[in-house]
């Protein structure tokens, strides 16, 4: 089960220098010090922190994010409240201005935060219309915004707010869900993989804040909201079991987007799930499963260079026999490659990696691809071909099953487009199989004919 630790690599909300800042202000001013680069920017402008929170805009500080950045620092700031920390009322009054903000603005974070801070560590209580006002905004931010706070609401340990009571995290988080969760089956996965992430790591730590109770999570959001709940949970921690597939069916998403949701945007955002984490295994066979699925859909990858980042990856340890990314990943692969563009990336993967490290099995599963690429041209074909030739005397039914792919996809062609290099190798490898009885002296002199035309016209 996943842990708080987990979650690496990801882009969360960027604090402003004013984080640091304000809290390097109250560090001094209690008599410590503070070198931090922030502190030392802003320590000219601002010298104590209710100062900063009155002159902010006069600096030019005036962002939502100015503000967030500010609410998560006077967090910290409680360590070192003293005499000189705030003048009047300073803090009060900039809790009315960040809440006006926050209402004029539409951010539920900045909002939440002026909502719930307590200046002596006291978990506050918010009351009826506090909460209403929460659950109005909720339904008027943007769907990123919306599971961003979600998530942070649900992490203990969050930098942004104090750890809230349960009653409130359900009515929140069971509010937010409702009105949002139907909206996520109509949005592009990958194109929208940082909402997805936001959305699954925050029902993640719902199962995990009950103890992955799944009978008291259908009984706390419901019967229909506790099985997605959950479903959200698997992508997060394991290849998804069959019933939670069938539920994010039912939801509205396809094959392909489950697959993205399980492995593709924790990939493509170089961020680790739990999965990946847990079980190395799980995760490179997960990942050879989605790899595939990319190359057999209609749509076209619009990441080619995150395909091609595969090949410089390192495997933990020898997996279904294979021990290279490339061998792994193609191993068993079945169907044709209907898109040309996907068709096109299949044969730079298949060609990029250096000669010396191509295994003979490598060189098998080229040629078995070969047939099922349609839309290469003949020069990208003859290419792959000439790499993935087998050694005659060292494989010799791979030789002759090569040699019968000559004979039906190159031989009925008048001429051939290839590179000098590329039409030795392919007369090298004809000659061996003449010399091991594949064939009679005629058709080798036929085939030798063909490429010597070849040859002339490229």
């Amino acid at each position: 089960m996943a842990n708080k630790n987990t979650e690496k690599g990801r882009k969360k909300m960027k604090f402003t220098k004013l984080y640091e800042g304000i809290i390097g202000l109250a560090k001094v001013t209690a008599g410590e010090e503070c070198d931090h680069q922030d502190y030392m920017e802003i320590k000219n402008d601002f010298h104590y922190p209710g100062e900063l929170l009155d002159k902010m805009e006069k600096y030019g500080y005036t962002s939502v994010f100015d503000y967030i950045s500010v609410m998560a620092g006077l967090r910290i700031v409680r360590k070192y409240e003293n005499d000189l920390t705030f003048v009047g009322n300073q803090l009060e009054e900039f809790l009315n201005r960040a809440r006006k903000k926050s209402l004029k603005e539409k951010s539920i974070m900045l909002l939440f935060q002026t909502l719930s801070f307590t200046n002596d560590k006291t978990v506050k209580e918010l009351s009826d219309d506090e909460i209403s006002i929460v659950i109005g905004l909720s339904k008027k931010v943007p769907l990123e915004e919306s599971f961003e706070f979600l998530e942070e609401l649900m992490n203990e340990n969050s930098c942004y707010m104090d750890a809230q009571p349960d009653d409130l995290k359900l009515i929140l988080s069971k509010t937010i869900l409702e009105y949002r969760m139907s909206v996520l089956p109509k949005l592009d996965v990958i194109e929208k993989k940082e909402v997805f992430i936001n959305a699954i790591v925050s029902m993640s730590r719902i199962c995990r804040n009950l103890f992955y109770d799944e009978n008291k999570i259908r009984n706390l959001y419901g019967e229909d909201l506790g099985k997605k709940i959950f479903a959200f949970n698997d992508v997060y921690e394991e290849p998804i079991k069959k019933t939670y597939e069938k539920t994010l069916v039912k939801m509205g998403f396809s094959n392909m987007d489950i697959l993205n949701l399980n492995l593709g945007i924790w990939y493509l955002s170089r961020t680790q799930s739990f999965l990946f984490i847990s079980s190395p295994i799980k995760w490179w066979r997960l990942k050879r499963k989605w790899f595939q699925a990319l190359f057999l859909q209609e749509k076209e990858i619009s990441f080619p260079d995150d395909i091609r980042r595969l090949l410089d990856e390192k495997m933990p340890h020898k997996i279904d026999g294979e021990t290279t990314p490339q061998e792994f990943l193609l191993k068993s692969f079945s169907g044709n490659i209907i898109n040309s563009q996907n068709s096109d990336l299949m044969f730079n993967f298949l060609t990029e990696m250096k000669q010396n490290e191509v295994s003979e099995s490598l060189k098998k599963i080229r040629m078995s691809l070969l047939i099922k690429m349609d839309s290469l041209s003949v020069d990208e074909s003859l290419k792959i071909y000439a790499e993935s030739l087998p050694s005659v005397s060292y494989y010799p039914e791979e030789a002759y099953e090569a040699l019968r792919i000559f004979e039906t996809r190159f031989y009925p062609r008048k001429r051939l487009s290839a590179d000098k290099r590329t039409l030795c190798k392919i007369l090298k490898f004809l000659v061996e199989c003449y010399e091991h009885n594949f064939m009679a002296n005629d058709t080798l002199i036929a085939y030798t004919q063909l490429l010597a035309t070849s040859n002339n016209n490229s």
